[in-house]
């Protein structure tokens, strides 16, 4: 303003009020663009605070989370994975990032014994087709070789466009719940077993306690023995001292006659 009252400057006018006006104008105009600029600042480190604070409340939950997370970007490697993840499948975090499905899963079946490849447990389809999938029951078997059960659900991570951006899969645990299920499946076969060996020996003792004769009771017990263990035909054979072997008892599933006797010498026996 001194350089402007001299008649010297960018902002000399016609006179002395003409000069001083512009340079206030300039001023004014410098000082709102310096305002409107930090404003401007500001709102963008808030927004950036903001962006950051959501950041961290987001990966406070995935950590938190008590099911497995694994996120696989548009390329289909995995981009982002959570410590339950890791622990399910044995792998570090290192080990886990930036690597396809196949390099992070290893031997899988299905609940049918199947063999389940990576990328079908973890979303291929909602990658690809772009609908969301649930209730893929896998046994996953680790690098230090135990085995978890897991329960995959899959959906697409869609951009603004629209447009499949990646997949999210969440994995549950479900190990215990399968290891109860095989107890109770097991537990109920050897409870089956059991009542059809005490029925076997309930008829066997019915034909003992009526006096039947030998050979009806031998052809009896042959046929319990074998329909319980499950064999096509079961014989009760008695060796003779004269090297012959003599079947007192035959059954056969589809009901043909047995030999009365083998001969274990003509055998080679």
């Amino acid at each position: 303003m001194l350089n402007t009252a001299h008649n010297i400057g960018p902002f000399v006018g016609e006179s002395i009020s003409d000069s001083l006006l512009s340079t206030q104008l300039f001023l004014a105009t410098a000082a709102l663009s310096s305002l409107i600029l930090a404003a401007v600042t500001a709102e963008r480190a808030t927004a950036a605070a903001a962006l950051r604070a959501n950041e961290e409340r987001l990966q406070s939950v995935v950590r938190c989370m008590t099911e497995g997370l694994i996120v696989r970007d548009s390329g289909g490697v995995v981009s982002e994975c959570n410590t339950v993840a890791e622990r399910l499948l044995g792998r570090g975090r290192d080990r886990l990032l930036g690597r396809p499905p196949g390099e992070v899963i290893g031997a899988a079946v299905d609940e049918h014994g199947e063999p389940l490849s990576g990328g079908r447990l973890l979303g291929d389809r909602a990658l690809t087709g772009g609908a969301s999938e649930s209730g893929i029951v896998a046994r996953v078997t680790r690098p230090d070789g135990t085995v978890a059960w897991v329960s995959a659900s899959s959906g697409p991570v869609r951009d603004a466009a629209g447009d499949i951006a990646g997949v999210v899969t969440s994995l549950g645990d479900i190990t215990s719940r399968r290891e109860a299920e095989q107890r109770l499946v097991a537990s109920e076969r050897d409870t089956r077993t059991l009542a059809e060996e005490q029925s076997a020996l309930r008829r066997i003792a019915t034909q003992v306690a009526a006096e039947a004769p030998p050979n009806a009771l031998f052809a009896c017990v042959t046929e319990e023995v074998g329909r319980l263990l499950g064999a096509p035909s079961a014989r009760v054979v008695r060796y003779e001292d004269d090297g012959r072997a003599t079947i007192v008892g035959g059954w056969t599933q589809d009901g043909d006659g047995l030999p009365s006797f083998l001969d274990g010498r003509k055998n080679g026996w």
